[in-house]
């Protein structure tokens, strides 16, 4: 990796592709839909969700369980809400949060 691409935000953002994040949450609710099926109570917790695009899945997976032992739940952070990674200076490691 080129030195002066290391301290760019840009460098680090590409190292976190949000389809990890969306693949990763997809495959929890295929195990959490699979475990619903067979009758298993369970809970499944996804702490530090980035990617709004998976929460319409959640939603849909949830509502589909309101009234069973099934719980599927999701949290973000703040800087997830509040920054955008376009206004974020090369060099401020003080934004990168993993």
């Amino acid at each position: 990796v080129d030195s002066s691409a290391s301290s760019k935000y840009e460098t680090y953002m590409n190292s976190r592709p949000g389809e990890f994040e969306e693949g990763a949450v997809r495959q929890l609710l295929s195990i959490s839909r699979e475990l619903g099926s067979e009758g298993v109570p369970h809970k499944i917790h996804v702490a530090h969700v980035a990617e709004a695009s998976v929460l319409d899945e959640v939603q849909i997976h949830k509502n589909k369980n309101l009234r069973t032992a099934v719980s599927f739940t999701t949290e973000t952070c703040p800087h997830y809400l509040f920054f955008e990674s376009g206004g974020v200076p090369d060099g401020a490691t003080q934004y990168k949060c993993a």
